[in-house]
């Protein structure tokens, strides 16, 4: 890869950088306030976090999230992060 497209790319590589890093932070806040508080580690949280982000994907697939504007897509969206969490439980 050359110095051109790293130069090119380096937005679309920051904001994919934060949203892993943001999940993966998540995900380790998550196991450390469980262990923190049964002093055990609970794999299965893992399990929740993942059918809560497949209820949200799912819901936005149901809804046809592909066809509506900017408006409906942001109440779509607010509708699937809503979703997600109804999903997990």
């Amino acid at each position: 890869m050359d110095f051109s497209t790293l130069y090119h790319s380096f937005w679309s590589f920051t904001v994919t950088g934060l949203s892993n890093g943001s999940i993966y932070a998540l995900v380790a806040l998550g196991y450390t306030l469980v262990y923190g508080v049964l002093r055990l580690i609970n794999f299965a949280h893992s399990e929740v976090f993942m059918i809560g982000t497949l209820a949200a994907l799912f819901s936005l697939r149901w809804m046809g999230a592909e066809n509506y504007g900017r408006v409906g897509l942001t109440l779509v969206v607010v509708i699937a992060v809503a979703g997600a969490p109804a999903g997990s439980t």
